[in-house]
């Protein structure tokens, strides 16, 4: 697998390694050593959360705050999506910013989101069932949301203008109104 750099340091996107011989093909999809080494910290997981959504259906921008604070990896499994990591680290120059990548079943890619960001997605097919591995169990109580259509954050969500939101997501707050990391 290659573990690819984006735009905001510390998110990653890491990309199988596929292996062609005469009887097909076979993907390498995750090596957790080699992805502590590129990391270059010990990460493990906490919890595995599987979520099925509909065509153009969002979700996020959602993360969570002490004591629970996780970090993500997530890929799809069948589908499309777009998905997002906006960064909620006041000190960091890249404060408020955001990147996105397609995940797919096609592309197998998954995307690495640390701790201090949101993260959110916009499905693109019919459907998707997407895969997060968190470093810490879910917490109710430390669960934020920040608006989707924040115009602060100003996020392109790949062309879709009216997603389907959920209620939860409705009530999200706007940046300068959120709990965001120091």
């Amino acid at each position: 697998m290659n573990i690819t750099n984006t735009a905001i340091p510390d998110v990653r996107i890491v990309v199988p390694a596929v292996f062609r011989n005469g009887e097909g093909f076979f993907p390498e999809t995750f090596d957790l050593d080699a992805f502590r080494k590129a990391l270059g910290k010990p990460v493990g997981f906490a919890e595995e959360i599987q979520t099925h959504t509909g065509r153009h259906e969002l979700i996020g921008l959602r993360y969570q705050m002490p004591p629970c604070v996780q970090a993500r990896l997530v890929h799809v499994v069948n589908g499309q999506v777009f998905h997002v990591a906006v960064d909620l680290r006041k000190s960091s120059p890249t404060f408020s910013r955001w990147v996105g990548t397609v995940l797919s079943d096609e592309n197998g890619y998954r995307f690495w989101i640390p701790e201090g960001f949101a993260s959110g997605l916009v499905t693109l097919s019919d459907f998707a069932d997407i895969v997060a591995q968190t470093t810490r169990p879910y917490c109710k109580a430390s669960e934020r949301c920040i608006r989707w259509d924040d115009p602060a954050v100003a996020i392109d969500w790949h062309g879709i203008i009216a997603p389907r939101v959920s209620e939860c997501d409705l009530k999200g707050r706007l940046l300068d109104e959120a709990d965001v990391f120091a």
